[in-house]
C-alpha cells in the first residue's frame, strides 16, 4: 500500500515514514501543501496523511482541493490543535479521520487500517487469505497451511500487493510504481524479477509451488487453482469457519469441453445473499448459466467472511430475510459503501412496489423478480456484467501462403466478432496497411522463404507502423522463438495452431492494445497521459527501439514560473496555463509521440524512431507557438507562457528510462539556469556544442535570428563590426570550441567578403564554419569559393536560415548525437 505523508516538520516526517515502512507501507513525503498536491497529480496513492499547519498551502485547503477534484482517497489529518472546531473544519473539508499530536505509532497504524477498510480497499477482514495462504497486516506475518514464511520486506510487500488485488495482473513496471517511493532510486525491471524469484522459492519450500503465476506478455498474478483447491478441502471439512451455509454452485458443466474445444468465454462471479438456497440450485444449474459462478450465502452475518474469501463481479441481495428489512438495508448500505464499483441487484418476491419504496435512495443496479422466466434472468445478469461489443470490431490481418492457416484463424475469430483479412501475397502487405490498418498483424514465418522476419524488422523501423502489434507463427524451437522476438514480434504462437491457445493469445493482445490506445490514465486537467501510463509506454518504446536498433528521443519539460503565476493570479489561471501547454504540445508533436504530465509543472515527452535533434525541433516549435498565444486575463491583461525543456537520446545518452531521465534533467537544469524559455539538448552540454556569432547589418534580422537560436539552447553573440568580431573569434579559437558565424556583405567597416577572405587565412578555420547570408546567387557563389560552408539567399527568413544551420551541423558533425 502506498501512502503520501504531507508534514512540514522534517524530523517528525522521517520518524513517521520510518515507522510506516516497518509496517510494510511505501511512503512518499512532501514538506508543504503545494508539493503534496504535485505528488498527488503525478502518482497513485492509497491514503494521504495530512498535517493541518503547512507552508504555501495549508492542510485544510489541500484537503478541500483534493475533494473538489472528485478524488475520494482516504485522508487522515494530523494537528497539534485538538479543539472541536478544528476537527469540524477538517472533517467538513473532506477528511475521513483526525489524529491529534503527539502521535502514537500504534494508534496511527490502527487508524490507517480502519480507513483502508472503509475506503473500499477490500480489507473487510484484517486477515488476507488466498486458499491456504494467509497474511496478517497487523503482525506482518505470513502462513501457508499453518507453516510460517520468513520474507524480506520487499517480498512481504510484493505478496501483500497481490493479495489485496487478487483479481489483477501486475506488470513489472506497475510493481515498481507501487512498491518503490519517489525518494528511492528506481531500480530496473530485473530487480522485480529477482524479488519474484525469491518469493516463489520460499512459497515452493512450504508446498505452494506456482502460487504466483506468470501471465505471458502481461505480468504476474495469484494462481486461482490454489483458491479452488482450498474450497474443495473446506467443503469436506466439518469444522465450519462461519455460522451459516455458504454453498458454491459449480454451474460450469464438466462437459463444457465435449466439443473438443476449451471454453474460453469470460466467467463471472456472483455473490447471492439469499436464505432460499433452492431457488439458486434451480436457476443456475442450467446450461444457459455456464459463464456464471455463484456463491450462495444464506446468513447476513456470513457476508463479510464470504467477501474476504472472494471478491465478486456482482452481488444479488434478497429482501426477504426473517430478521426484517432494516437488517437487510443496513447490509445493503454497507455493501454499496465498500464496493461502489460492483453492481448490486435487488432480488424480490413479487411485491416490487413495496420493495422499491424500501430501498429508495440507495444506489442499487436494478431489480429482479424471483419468479421471472429463466431467459429474463439471464438477460438481466448479462446486461450488468458483460461489456458491450465495440461499434467497430477489431481487425486481424493474417499474412501466410497457407490457405488452411488463414481459414482456421478466420473460423476461430468468427465467434468473437473479429474481422479477419488474409493475404497470400507478401507484396500486398504494404498497400493493405495503407488502406485498412489492422489492430493485430499475424505473420507466418514458415511462408515466403522466411521473409516474414525481415518484414517484421522493417515495420519496427517504420515510424508509421512501429506501434503495430505483431504475432509471429512458427515452429516452437528456441531458435525460431528467439529470432521472432529479435525481429520485433510482440507474441509468438506455435504451428500447428492450437485453437483455444490461439484465441486466448489474440484476445489478450487485442485487449492490451485497446488499453494502450484508450489511455485510461489521463490527467483530467491537461488531457495528457498520467505518469504511471507514461512510464509503461516509455519503457515499451525503449524495448521496441532496442529490437529495431533505432533511436528514441526523450524530454523533460517544466513550465516557467508556474508557482508565481498561481500566487499572483490564482490557481484557476495556473490550470489554464497547464491546459494551454498540453494542447500546444499535442499539436506540435507527432501523433505517435508520448506526451504525459509527470506531476505539477513537469511534462515528459518521448518519440519512437526520432533523433534528439528532431525532438529538439518539435518542442522548440511548440515553445515558439506558445509564446505567440498569450493567455487573456480577467482584468484585460494577458500572460505570456513559456517553458524550459531538456532533450536527450536513446541509446546514446542512456539505455534505461532512469538514465534518460537523468540526462534530460541535466539539460533542463541548464535551460533553467540560463533564464528559461528555451530547449537544451544533452549534446549541447558537451564541448562540441558550437558558439554562435552574428555579424550582419540588418538589426531586425539579427534579433529575430538570436531569439530563434536561443529558444533552441544556443549561446548567441551579435557583433556590431568586424573588428570586435575578429577579436572574439580568435579568442574562442584558442579554446578549440567549434564556432558558427552568420555573415553578410553589409557589415562595418569593411565588406563581408573581404572579412571572410581574411578569416580563411587565420589558424581558426579548422573550428569555424561560416553561413553566408547572400543577396543573390553570384554573391553566394563568391562566398562559397572563399570558404563559406553554407549560404541562404535573401529574403532571409529565419526558418530558412535555421534549416541551413541544422544542415551545416549535421554535415560537419559538430555535436549532434548519432546511434
Amino acid at each position: 500500500m502506498k501512502i503520501l505523508l504531507v508534514e512540514d516538520n522534517q524530523y517528525l516526517a522521517q520518524q513517521l515514514a520510518d515507522a510506516l515502512s516497518v509496517q510494510r507501507y511505501t511512503v512518499d513525503v512532501a514538506f508543504d501543501g503545494l508539493e503534496g498536491w504535485e505528488y498527488l497529480q503525478g502518482a497513485d496513492y492509497d491514503l494521504v496523511i495530512l498535517d493541518v499547519m503547512l507552508p504555501r498551502l495549508d492542510g485544510v485547503s489541500l484537503c478541500r482541493r483534493i475533494r473538489d477534484c472528485g478524488n475520494q482517497i482516504p485522508i487522515l489529518m494530523l494537528t497539534a490543535r485538538g479543539t472541536s472546531q478544528d476537527k469540524i473544519e477538517g472533517l467538513d473539508a473532506g477528511a475521513d479521520d483526525y489524529l491529534t499530536k503527539p502521535i502514537r505509532v500504534d494508534e496511527l497504524g490502527a487508524r490507517i487500517r480502519a480507513l483502508l477498510r472503509r475506503g473500499g480497499y477490500r480489507e473487510a477482514s484484517p486477515i488476507l487469505s488466498w486458499g491456504d495462504l494467509t497474511l496478517n497486516p497487523n503482525l506482518c506475518e505470513v502462513f501457508f497451511s499453518g507453516q510460517p514464511l520468513a520474507l524480506t520486506p520487499k517480498e512481504y510487500s510484493l505478496l501483500e500487493l497481490f493479495m489485496r488485488n487478487n483479481q489483477r495482473v501486475y506488470s513489472r513496471q506497475a510493481i515498481l510504481d507501487q512498491l518503490w517511493s519517489l525518494s528511492d532510486d528506481l531500480p530496473g525491471e530485473d530487480t522485480v524479477k529477482s524479488h519474484i524469484k525469491g518469493l516463489r522459492q520460499k512459497l515452493k519450500a512450504v508446498g505452494a509451488k506456482d502460487l504466483i503465476e506468470t501471465v505471458y506478455g502481461l505480468g504476474y498474478r495469484l494462481n486461482s487453482a490454489y483458491l479452488k483447491a482450498s474450497k474443495v478441502d473446506q467443503s469436506h471439512s466439518t469444522n465450519e469457519t462461519f455460522d451459516a451455509t455458504a454453498t458454491e454452485i459449480a454451474s460450469h458443466s464438466e462437459n463444457a469441453t465435449n466439443s473438443g474445444k476449451a471454453d474460453l468465454r469470460q466467467h463471472y462471479s456472483i455473490l447471492l445473499v439469499d436464505h432460499l438456497t433452492t431457488w439458486a440450485d434451480t436457476v443456475f444449474s442450467g446450461d444457459s448459466f455456464q459463464t456464471f459462478r455463484v456463491q450462495v450465502v444464506a446468513s447476513l452475518t456470513a457476508v463479510q467472511e464470504a467477501l474476504t474469501r472472494h471478491w465478486p463481479d456482482l452481488v444479488m441481495v434478497s429482501l426477504s430475510f426473517e430478521p426484517g428489512c432494516d437488517t437487510v438495508l443496513a447490509l445493503l448500505q454497507e455493501l454499496l459503501q465498500e464496493m461502489p464499483e460492483i453492481p448490486v441487484l435487488i432480488l424480490t418476491d413479487g411485491d416490487a412496489f413495496t420493495d422499491r419504496r424500501s430501498v429508495m435512495g440507495y444506489r442499487y443496479a436494478g431489480f429482479l423478480d424471483r419468479s421471472s422466466p429463466v431467459q429474463m434472468i439471464l438477460e438481466t445478469l448479462q446486461s450488468l456484467l458483460e461489456r458491450p461489443s465495440p461499434e467497430n470490431p477489431a481487425t486481424l490481418l493474417v499474412v501466410s501462403e497457407s490457405m488452411a492457416t488463414g481459414q482456421l484463424i478466420t473460423s476461430l475469430a468468427s465467434p468473437w466478432e473479429l474481422q479477419v483479412r488474409v493475404l497470400y501475397d507478401l507484396q500486398a502487405l504494404w498497400q493493405s496497411l495503407e488502406t485498412t490498418p489492422p489492430d493485430l498483424l499475424i505473420l507466418d514465418s514458415q511462408s515466403f522463404s522466411g521473409a516474414s522476419f525481415e518484414v517484421c524488422q522493417l515495420l519496427r523501423q517504420d515510424r508509421r507502423w512501429g506501434w503495430l502489434p505483431i504475432m509471429m507463427l512458427g515452429t516452437s524451437t528456441p531458435e525460431e522463438i528467439q529470432k521472432a522476438f529479435t525481429s520485433g514480434a510482440d507474441d509468438f504462437a506455435s504451428l500447428p495452431i492450437i485453437g483455444p491457445e490461439m484465441v486466448t493469445r489474440i484476445l489478450n493482445r487485442l485487449e492490451r492494445t485497446q488499453v494502450l490506445r484508450l489511455h485510461p490514465d489521463i490527467d483530467r486537467l491537461t488531457g495528457l497521459s498520467q505518469r504511471s501510463a507514461a512510464i509503461q509506454e516509455l519503457n515499451r518504446l525503449i524495448q521496441l527501439a532496442k529490437r529495431a536498433q533505432v533511436v528514441n528521443y526523450f524530454s523533460i519539460l517544466s513550465i516557467d514560473n508556474l508557482q508565481t503565476i498561481n500566487e499572483q493570479h490564482g490557481y484557476q489561471v495556473g490550470d489554464q496555463v497547464l491546459k494551454q501547454v498540453g494542447q500546444c504540445l499535442l499539436q506540435y508533436t507527432r501523433s505517435g509521440d508520448i506526451v504525459a504530465r509527470w506531476g505539477g509543472a513537469t511534462i515528459v515527452l518521448g518519440g519512437y524512431g526520432a533523433t534528439e535533434q528532431e525532438g529538439h525541433e518539435e518542442i522548440a516549435l511548440a515553445l515558439e507557438q506558445l509564446r505567440n498565444q498569450p493567455l487573456p486575463l480577467p482584468q484585460g491583461e494577458s500572460l505570456r507562457i513559456t517553458f524550459s525543456a531538456g532533450v536527450t537520446q536513446y541509446p546514446t545518452h542512456g539505455q534505461t528510462l532512469q538514465a534518460l531521465y537523468q540526462a534530460a534533467e541535466a539539460a533542463l537544469t541548464t535551460a533553467r539556469n540560463r533564464g528559461g524559455n528555451q530547449v537544451v539538448t544533452t549534446s549541447q552540454l558537451s564541448d562540441r556544442a558550437p558558439e554562435i556569432t552574428i555579424l550582419q547589418g540588418d538589426s531586425d534580422l539579427s534579433q529575430a535570428l538570436t531569439q530563434t537560436l536561443q529558444t533552441r539552447g544556443y549561446c548567441v553573440t551579435i557583433q556590431p563590426n568586424s573588428q570586435l568580431a575578429q577579436a572574439a573569434l580568435l579568442a574562442t579559437a584558442q579554446t578549440g570550441k567549434p564556432q558558427i558565424l552568420f555573415l553578410a556583405e553589409n557589415i562595418a567597416p569593411d565588406s563581408g567578403l573581404k572579412f571572410l577572405k581574411w578569416l580563411m587565412k587565420q589558424p581558426l578555420n579548422s573550428t569555424l564554419r561560416v553561413l553566408w547570408l547572400a543577396k543573390d546567387t553570384q554573391e553566394a557563389e563568391r562566398a562559397i569559393q572563399l570558404g563559406a560552408a553554407e549560404y541562404v539567399l535573401y529574403p532571409c527568413e529565419t526558418s530558412a536560415i535555421l534549416q541551413a544551420f541544422i544542415r551545416l551541423q549535421i554535415i560537419h558533425d559538430l555535436h549532434y548525437s548519432r546511434l
